[in-house]
């Protein structure tokens, strides 16, 4: 439970920072009673494969923590390794979200299909006027290799596309 409330924490800060460019505290009931749409980015890779139920367990206890509803908060899971899915779109359907369940597991970890997949995920179920939330869950490094047509050690993005692929979240 403590993780939740403090990645959630994180994330609410974050918004009032990049929305404001600064830290003020006075603007942070404002972010935190808008609208959010979010969207859970899981780490699926074979390395996660102890955590996997405590990471279900997390997705399910959500509703827990943060108010869902039409004109709350609406909730999304991608999952990736080797490849990357949405497990659903985003929705305040408690059930929905309460029912997932982290199937396969995957040999390497593709942070990037992740990220490309929430972007999908926005522009698909996302609100205009919800603040657009990302939570990456991960245990490490994303893997980088010539098979998935990136020289090894090459970066996911370099700094300027970094900046624009955030922008655009």
């Amino acid at each position: 439970m403590a993780l939740v409330r403090t990645l959630l924490m994180i994330a609410f800060h974050l918004i009032t920072i990049n929305a404001q460019g600064n830290n003020r505290e006075d603007r942070y009931e404002e972010y935190v009673t808008k609208p959010m749409d979010v969207v859970i980015v899981l780490d699926n890779s074979g390395s996660m494969n102890k955590s996997i139920q405590n990471l279900v367990n997390f997705i399910r206890r959500v509703p827990n923590h943060i108010e869902v509803g039409e004109k709350k908060a609406r909730i999304a899971v991608v999952r990736f390794g080797t490849i990357s899915r949405v497990a659903f779109y985003l929705t305040d359907d408690e059930t929905k979200i309460q029912a997932f369940n982290a199937k396969e597991m995957h040999e390497r970890t593709h942070t990037d299909l992740g990220f490309k997949d929430a972007k999908k995920v926005f522009a698909k179920s996302g609100r205009p006027h919800a603040a657009k939330i990302v939570i990456l869950v991960t245990d490490g490094e994303s893997d980088t290799d010539e098979s998935y047509g990136r020289p090894t050690g090459q970066p996911l993005l370099d700094p300027q596309s970094a900046e624009d692929e955030a922008a655009e979240l």
